[in-house]
């Protein structure tokens, strides 16, 4: 699943160089479901990121349908990828 995820973003030009590094990090991570569940510190540091920024390209893949993030009380949040932005979603 993560290598079909990883082609889809390099082929998307809407996305910029953050947002793609950020994507193709977190698909290295996904399951067979294209769900992640590492922390945020840790792909931020794969990505040579600030937990900051990586918050803000996160909340920017959410936007545009490319993340969803699944939040669970006291534990890290699994965040889904989706090889294409979910209809409805992105602008």
């Amino acid at each position: 699943m993560s290598f079909v995820h990883t082609h889809n973003v390099f082929l998307n030009s809407d996305l910029t160089k953050g947002q793609k590094l950020v994507l193709a990090v977190i698909s290295t991570f996904t399951n067979q479901a294209g769900k992640c569940r590492q922390s945020n510190a840790d792909i931020a540091a794969r990505c040579s990121l600030s937990e900051r920024a990586l918050q803000r390209h996160i909340a920017d893949l959410v936007k545009l349908g490319y993340l969803t993030r699944i939040y669970r009380t006291g534990e890290t949040a699994i965040t889904q990828i989706h090889s294409s932005p979910k209809s409805g979603e992105a602008s």
